[in-house]
């Protein structure tokens, strides 16, 4: 069990930002297991790669990801991302 897996094991967090790069199991293995696992099975978990990803796009939404940001990332995508997954309606269109 990695890291990731352990700390959320006593934190019950809404979403996770993972750095593609920092995922030392080939194939993004943590996702699959957080996936696999029935309190983290919702979370949501977006990708964070460097501008040109060696890892495609495809294969990170079937290992389990629900989004992708590249490095630097602007925080309005992120927050795009956020509200997107939980149906928020965005700051910016509330009256």
């Amino acid at each position: 069990m990695g890291d990731a897996q352990r700390f959320l094991q006593h934190w019950k967090a809404h979403a996770l930002l993972l750095d593609t790069r920092m995922d030392t199991p080939p194939d993004f293995e943590t996702v699959r297991q957080l996936r696999r696992t029935e309190h983290t099975a919702g979370l949501l978990i977006i990708a964070m790669s460097n501008i040109q990803p060696l890892d495609s796009l495809p294969s990170m939404k079937e290992a389990g990801f629900d989004g992708h940001v590249r490095r630097p990332c602007s925080l309005w995508r992120l927050t795009d991302l956020i509200e997107s997954h939980f149906g928020i309606v965005p700051m910016r269109n509330r009256r």
